[in-house]
């Protein structure tokens, strides 16, 4: 069965550009995964620090073989001091 994946991530205020940049790369190197079928960003038109991301991937396997790769690791220790607060993480 598909997973997909909504995260809801709001930066401080200023850092939008560091989070871009960590995010970025993480996003197309995640469309070249096999098991990936959709990584979209975006970012809130009334607040500029809020930023979504909508992921899809063919089963649970693939989403979990994402979580190992080291790119993701990283991005999530060199998030967490951009953070205004937790990330929010919906799986469905």
């Amino acid at each position: 069965m598909k997973k997909t994946v909504i995260a809801r991530i709001q930066v401080i205020e200023g850092k939008e550009k560091e989070y871009l940049a960590l995010v970025e790369p993480l996003i197309d190197a995640t469309w070249e995964e096999p098991g990936n079928l959709v990584y979209l960003l975006y970012r809130g038109t009334q607040n500029p620090s809020e930023f979504m991301t909508y992921e899809e991937y063919v089963d649970e396997a693939a989403f979990n073989e994402h979580c190992k790769t080291e790119l993701f690791k990283s991005f999530e220790e060199k998030v967490r001091p951009l953070l205004a607060k937790e990330i929010s993480i919906q799986i469905y």
